[in-house]
């Protein structure tokens, strides 16, 4: 996710929350690694009813198919893409999947939880008013075509 909200910070560098976004997810990333270092995970700690491995590649599979396009995206795609990428808690659901959470885990979560929140409120937002602007643009368009 980071490197798809770099690549969207690359094509569109006037809006730099994309950049927060993208720094966001790295961070994520190191503390779920970090945790996984410290605490295992060993398979039987892992609900596999709650982790389908299949489920993860499909989410990795989209996040790289979306990289791969990313160059083709305007802003309302990038923003309703990565919208339902915040929606979807890739991050949390990894933690979910813990039989028995460590401390570390019932400390951080919370924390990853709330910061998704805000990720969606802010893309949520910026799609808004991205989607106004563009309405007004086509509405000027119109306008001028019929004068």
């Amino acid at each position: 996710m980071s490197n798809l909200y770099n690549t969207y910070y690359s094509r569109f560098p006037h809006y730099s929350f994309w950049q927060m976004l993208s720094e966001s997810k790295q961070k994520n990333h190191d503390i779920i690694r970090s945790i996984c270092f410290a605490t295992g995970p060993r398979p039987e700690d892992i609900d596999s009813n709650l982790f389908k491995s299949s489920a993860i590649k499909t989410q990795l599979d989209w996040i790289s198919s979306l990289l791969k396009k990313a160059d083709d995206h305007s802003i309302v795609h990038a923003l309703s893409y990565s919208l339902d990428l915040e929606r979807a808690k890739i991050e949390q659901k990894y933690f979910d999947a813990f039989k028995d959470r460590s401390k570390q885990i019932q400390d951080i979560l919370p924390i990853i939880i709330e910061k998704n929140q805000y990720d969606i409120d802010l893309l949520e937002y910026k799609l808004a008013r991205a989607k106004q602007k563009q309405e007004n643009a086509l509405s000027f368009i119109s306008q001028l075509e019929q004068d």
